[in-house]
């Protein structure tokens, strides 16, 4: 990281004095209604440069002139790092560990003032296999399993009467082929569960009442924590229906006191399970011991893009002092900033469903805003399977991403140096055939595609 990372308020003020605005199309404009879904805009031309280097000299040994900086670019980047992470929920967290496990320079920024999202406001499960847990208690998975699940249930039973997929296919391949290898690399990095399977249908939590469904005979565990290896019971009850092997992947933490986020289970947020502490214990020790630079309270404006289209770094506007903030990605940018189920725009416009859940809003309010989706629009992406029943559980929608996670414009190539991961891409449709694919899906789809784009980034060279 440049000496600019240890005084970020001294470079916000001299980037504020000297930096020219970018021409990108902003966050701001978007919503004004400025710009429009596939219009994509040249953001500026180079300026012109002199044919001979900065401080060099003419033929005739008279003093060259310096070069200028090109005017989609700030004339004063106030940070930089070869990785900028937008957002340090599950999928940001994940990313920025990979990253610098990876050899590279990390930046991080965050809207609120605190991190870790939704996964340390969950109850911290995480489904992914084959595991070392499953291999251990007797489960045999496999990769091709676990695609042959979340395909079936994902599509629900109606798919033979479309002809249109429910979900993306090739992203849950991936997410297949990978999550369990990110299970085990959380267990690796210091998550505490308990290595014994709980009976195959616990969901219950305490003080709610048990999930049934007409004609059920399975029976339910009522009141246990469920931490251990579970088998959700929805999965269970779609197994059957759909006739596809039930076998355990959802992986639930020990609770961690004292890692507890605002509106967390544990202090009272939709049933007080305190799965979620667990699961961000071991990611906030891994952040901490690889000193990873961060910026809370900054929240994205818009991406800044050179005239190849190719995505070279952020524009930020910092909540305390109400400055904007530039800062370069010398490799690429990681848009994690996961949901839009508080933005009324993009829930109106967006997806056919026009529900907007106050208790859901209030709960997060000043996150899930949609700013990452919006910026990346601007910046010609585009939206697949964009859908928002009404709750967080049943959100799905949002950036079409492919297999390296990299975000695809509105014809489908990618936009250069832009990736996302977590809810804020599109991929994984919770609801099909009625219930949940399974307890954990998200946090377990949020820690792979984090994972993964930090790699994609790591073999990519300095755009400069």
């Amino acid at each position: 990281m440049c000496d600019q990372c240890q005084d970020a308020q001294m470079n916000r003020q001299a980037g504020e004095q000297g930096r020219r605005s970018s021409q990108g199309v902003s966050r701001r404009s978007f919503l004004a209604g400025a710009a429009s879904l596939g219009a994509i805009t040249a953001l500026g031309t180079l300026a012109g440069c002199s044919t001979e280097d900065a401080g060099g000299t003419n033929a005739d040994n008279s003093e060259a002139p310096a070069a200028t900086t090109p005017s989609w670019q700030p004339e004063t980047w106030d940070h930089e790092a070869d990785i900028v992470v937008v957002g340090c929920g599950t999928a940001g967290s994940a990313a920025s560990i990979q990253a610098a496990d990876d050899g590279l320079d990390v930046l991080r920024i965050e809207k609120m003032d605190w991190e870790g999202g939704c996964g340390r406001r969950s109850g911290g499960g995480v489904f992914g296999g084959p595991t070392r847990v499953q291999k251990d208690l007797g489960f045999e998975d496999n990769a091709d399993l676990v695609y042959e699940y979340l395909v079936t249930v994902g599509e629900g039973q109606e798919v033979a009467e479309r002809d249109w997929d429910l979900v993306d296919h090739d992203l849950i391949r991936v997410f297949a082929d990978n999550c369990g290898a990110t299970i085990d690399w959380l267990l690796d990095l210091g998550l505490d569960m308990n290595w014994e399977y709980n009976n195959g249908y616990v969901v219950v939590m305490p003080g709610m009442e048990p999930i049934m469904a007409d004609g059920d005979e399975h029976p339910l565990l009522e009141g246990s924590m469920g931490y251990g290896l579970v088998g959700q019971y929805a999965a269970l009850n779609q197994s059957d229906a759909y006739g596809i092997a039930f076998i355990p992947r959802t992986h639930v933490p020990n609770p961690a006191p004292g890692y507890e986020g605002p509106q967390t289970m544990a202090s009272g947020f939709n049933g007080g399970w305190p799965g979620g502490t667990g699961l961000w214990k071991p990611l906030e020790e891994a952040i901490a011991s690889r000193n990873l630079a961060t910026l809370y309270s900054t929240s994205l404006v818009e991406l800044i893009v050179s005239p190849d289209k190719e995505v070279v770094g952020v524009k930020a506007t910092d909540l305390a002092s109400g400055k904007d903030v530039s800062i370069k990605a010398k490799k690429g940018v990681v848009l994690s900033t996961d949901g839009y189920f508080t933005n009324e725009y993009l829930l109106r416009h967006y997806t056919y469903s026009r529900f907007v859940d106050p208790g859901f809003t209030g709960a997060w309010e000043g996150a899930h805003d949609g700013e990452g989706t919006i910026a990346a629009m601007a910046a010609g992406a585009g939206l697949q399977n964009m859908y928002f029943p009404g709750n967080t559980e049943s959100m799905d929608g949002g950036l079409h991403v492919d297999r390296e996670m990299k975000v695809l414009d509105v014809f489908g190539n990618p936009i250069p140096r832009l990736y996302a991961a977590g809810l804020v891409i599109s991929g994984l449709k919770n609801t099909a055939g009625g219930g949940t694919q399974a307890c954990g899906v998200h946090n377990g789809f949020a820690l792979t595609t984090g994972r993964l784009a930090a790699d994609s980034i790591a073999k990519l060279s300095a755009w400069e």
